[in-house]
């Protein structure tokens, strides 16, 4: 169910991909600003946010006919304030604070006086990561120590959720902040025990979440819902303008599999079983624990609650991926049971198999813009069917590809024509269990229960 469905007016939305730019401004370092918006500058704004990437990026392309390259100058050294929203659906205005970090592709056609180039654009916190080092000891939550690598070393906030243990003390030998953070985040544990949290930068700043409570169906509800079938047409003296509205808004433009049962990827990743070997330098002994895709599985309400492979699968046995690494404990805490990171192979082998389940199943998809739209929610998607359908079957769309997804990955794209989502959306699971030895094609061997397929034109 979309939150989309009770939506009873879209008069301010004159079009499909409609957006409105409340800021779209550049700030010189050495002061001085200039309004993109205005003149007829900026052709297109591209910004990504990926929730397995520490930063967000983005690129834009402007048409230049008035030498403000030159006359500003822009020569990377300009701030980026970026504000718009889809029109209609009740959203405010989101921000996205970009720094330029490259003018590239630098064109001018024969005969025309503008030219075009594209700024490629960062976050503040790509650029502190690369001029500053954490040099110090810090103790206390996995959560409360990275916000204060964010906050003293990447000028940034954290939005985090609580974990469930401490830190005793962990010295960061001259580590860039986000090699520190990365050393933090596998050992930071969930309420069920489990090491499973992720740290990324949307629109909002920096988080820090658990797999477990991205992935919960339970606790949150699909955002929208999007079915792939023919644009729905409008026009401005339909009785039902707006329904049929609504109905391009939550239309596919495109759909792409990413990866649709990538069982040697998944056995390659460690996602089926990881065998961790932890070396103790010190004790000259050697801890050995195996994770396994079953009962891992179990222990999280997903989007989709059936695995994507049965338990007798031919990829489950034997060792998939091996780690060995050596116990580092006495380099950065006080004694050898102060801390669980001086146990790697205890968490190490779990992150690896519940972690690489969340790219069990990917898509892409491009739809209309929706400002709306954040990294972790849940989106619903309908794809149809392409086998006959029988009379008897109410459901038209594949049971398989279609239902609820993670937003892993989002890409803002705005011209001066509309603006557009392309959303990777991932889960772990799928809706169907694996069909058993009794079934070919979808359909009991038994005669007796054999269905007339039926192609409807």
């Amino acid at each position: 169910m979309s939150q989309f469905d009770g939506l009873q007016s879209m008069d301010q939305m004159t079009k499909l991909g409609d957006y409105e730019i409340a800021e779209l401004r550049l700030f010189a370092d050495t002061g001085g600003d200039i309004d993109l918006k205005e003149g007829g500058q900026f052709m297109r704004l591209s910004i990504f946010e990926d929730i397995f990437s520490p930063t967000m990026h983005g690129f834009m392309y402007i048409k230049d006919g008035q030498g403000i390259l030159n006359r500003m100058p822009i020569n990377a050294h300009e701030t980026l304030l970026a504000s718009f929203r889809t029109p209609g659906i009740g959203g405010d205005y989101v921000d996205f604070l970009l720094e330029t970090s490259k003018v590239d592709e630098r064109v001018r056609s024969l005969g025309e006086r503008a030219e075009g180039y594209k700024l490629d654009l960062n976050t503040t916190g790509a650029r502190k990561n690369l001029q500053s080092r954490v040099s110090t000891a810090l103790s206390g939550s996995p959560e409360s120590i990275i916000e204060v690598i964010c906050t003293d070393y990447l000028d940034g906030t954290l939005t985090s959720e609580k974990s469930s243990n401490d830190i005793s003390k962990f010295a960061f030998p001259n580590m860039r902040p986000l090699r520190a953070i990365r050393s933090i985040v596998p050992l930071a544990l969930n309420s069920k025990g489990e090491s499973d949290f992720l740290f990324y930068e949307d629109r909002g700043g920096y988080n820090f979440k658990s797999l477990s409570t991205i992935i919960n169906r339970k606790k949150k509800k699909p955002k929208a819902t999007y079915t792939l079938k023919p644009a729905a047409s409008r026009e401005s003296d339909d009785a039902n303008r707006n329904q049929s509205f609504l109905e391009g808004f939550t239309n596919l433009r495109d759909y792409s599999p990413m990866r649709q049962s990538d069982h040697v990827q998944s056995m390659e990743s460690g996602q089926f079983s990881t065998q961790v070997y932890s070396y103790d330098i010190w004790g000259k002994s050697v801890i050995s624990s195996m994770s396994n895709y079953y009962p891992e599985f179990s222990q999280y309400d997903r989007e989709a609650k059936h695995p994507v492979i049965p338990t007798n699968s031919r990829y489950i046995s034997g060792k998939n991926r091996i780690i060995v690494e050596p116990k580092t404990a006495k380099s950065n805490t006080d004694s050898d049971t102060q801390r669980y990171q001086s146990e790697p192979d205890k968490y190490r082998g779990s992150r690896v198999v519940l972690l690489n389940q969340i790219t069990s199943q990917q898509v892409k998809i491009m739809v209309p813009g929706n400002s709306l739209l954040e990294l972790g929610d849940h989106v619903e998607i309908l794809i149809p069917r392409a086998d006959p359908i029988d009379k008897s079957e109410p459901v038209w769309f594949d049971e398989r590809a279609s239902g609820v997804y993670t937003i892993t990955a989002i890409r803002h794209d705005i011209d001066s024509n509309e603006y557009t989502n392309t959303l990777e959306l991932s889960r772990s699971g799928t809706p169907l269990e694996y069909p058993s030895e009794g079934k070919f094609l979808g359909r009991s061997k038994e005669p007796d229960n054999a269905a007339q397929g039926v192609f409807l034109g």
